[in-house]
């Protein structure tokens, strides 16, 4: 058998659970660095006066260009909700007023990126 030949034929392709858990890791993972990225240059703002937001601006242009593309402007705008508009100065989380159609408003606490991942999968997976 030539060895270079092996494997040319075969194809293998992922579960739809296993691109589903992938996209979950990677969303919350991405989220997660985005939030601690904010927070660094929230304290060297605050602590020392070094404002990278100038810097770092074009760049999260790219990132939140990049979430548009991928999940649709509903879903994007929940993303930016939650890093940019989530906590008051002193850390205190606000809730996300969702409203569904023939349904009283409801106060979501999320907390966590992980808390933001399943409040899309339940509530706007087929809003993109």
């Amino acid at each position: 058998m030539d060895i270079k030949k092996f494997g040319q034929r075969l194809k293998l392709e992922e579960s739809k659970t296993t691109k589903v858990l992938k996209e979950k890791e990677v969303f919350i993972e991405n989220i997660s660095i985005l939030e601690e990225i904010l927070q660094r240059s929230d304290k060297l703002f605050n602590g020392y006066s070094i404002d990278l937001y100038m810097y770092e601006e074009p760049f999260l242009q790219i990132i939140e260009n990049m979430f548009l593309l991928k999940y649709g402007e509903i879903i994007s705008e929940i993303v930016f909700w939650y890093l940019y508009d989530r906590k008051d100065d002193d850390g205190n989380i606000y809730p996300l007023v969702f409203e569904e159609e023939d349904k009283e408003p409801v106060d979501i606490i999320l907390k966590t990126p992980t808390d933001l991942w399943k409040f899309i999968n339940k509530n706007l997976n087929n809003t993109k």
